[in-house]
């Protein structure tokens, strides 16, 4: 048997298979998903899978929960989880909620002696693969009990403990905002200059912007990959709702930022008058995390 910890995942999808598989190498990772095909990938990868949510709790030593699901999921599994678990076990959400919503989570869990971290994850399919961007928020004392698996979890350099809870995912969802803003730039520029050029040169164009240019980065690199993509032509310039887009628009609010309010309402005309680069934005979304975009016809 196993001498190793043991820690319950929830969720099995895009960001969260790649992200358990690597907690594997220090953890003893149990893993729940809803959808029994994701179960069976789990299987498939070498993990223990649980039937149940109440198969990922340990019972016998302190219990330690990633969330990998969806904001608009996790009150429903934290109120299943939490009447099996006991003080002094550790819930981590990973996902992408608005921080007043997690704040109000702590401190219910706190009442029950369970501690809850909230941690926002960046970097999207590359970084869940290969080492992600984690900020970090709750008691001190839950973060340090598992800090280890935030080492292995992110890229050298690339997680902090950011204080009270809350804090993660108030970093995170800021950084959504600048993400918002930076996908709806490239989108417009390359907007304005496919009025001037063809496919082909946009893709030059795209790998010059990529190599040694001010804004050369990671979404250059996306915008590149994307213009290489042979289905980037079928892809609709209208820009699906995304997951965080009502979180968005209520930080964007809170913090009276009209640039951000902006970046969010440039995705949502593309739904009333797809165009270009709303075509990009899909295209990059899809690049970086797997999103599944929109095909014209």
């Amino acid at each position: 048997m196993s001498n190793k910890i043991k820690i319950g995942w929830v969720g099995y999808g895009r960001m969260g298979r790649p992200m358990a598989r690597n907690a594997g190498s220090m953890y003893n990772v149990i893993v729940y998903d809803v959808n029994e095909e994701a179960r069976n990938l789990a299987r498939e990868d070498g993990l223990e899978v649980a039937e149940s949510l109440d198969g990922i709790i340990d019972q016998t030593n302190q219990a330690i929960v990633w969330l990998s699901v969806p904001a608009g999921t996790v009150d429903d599994v934290v109120d299943a989880l939490a009447p099996n678990m006991k003080k002094g076990d550790i819930i981590i959400d990973g996902g992408n909620c608005y921080y007043k919503d997690s704040q109000r989570r702590y401190h219910n869990l706190k009442n029950k002696g369970i501690s809850f971290l909230d941690v926002g994850v960046s970097g999207g399919l590359e970084g869940a693969e290969n080492g992600a961007s984690l900020m970090i928020g709750g008691d001190r004392e839950a973060y340090e009990t598992v800090e280890p698996l935030f080492g292995i979890l992110a890229c050298d350099d690339g997680y902090a403990y950011l204080g009270e809870s809350g804090s993660g995912h108030l970093v995170k969802g800021i950084h959504n905002l600048i993400e918002y803003g930076i996908f709806s730039a490239f989108g417009e520029g390359f907007r304005i200059l496919s009025n001037a050029f063809d496919l082909e040169a946009l893709r030059k164009i795209s790998r010059v912007y990529a190599h040694g240019s001010i804004i050369a980065g990671k979404t250059a690199d996306f915008v590149e990959e994307a213009l290489s993509r042979p289905d980037f032509l079928r892809i609709s310039g209208m820009v699906p709702h995304g997951e965080t887009e009502d979180e968005m628009m209520k930080l964007a609010s809170e913090f009276s930022s009209e640039f951000l309010r902006l970046a969010i309402d440039y995705r949502k005309k593309t739904r009333e008058e797809p165009h270009f680069g709303g075509q990009i934005i899909s295209a990059i979304r899809q690049v970086m995390g797997g999103h599944k975009p929109n095909y014209k016809g």
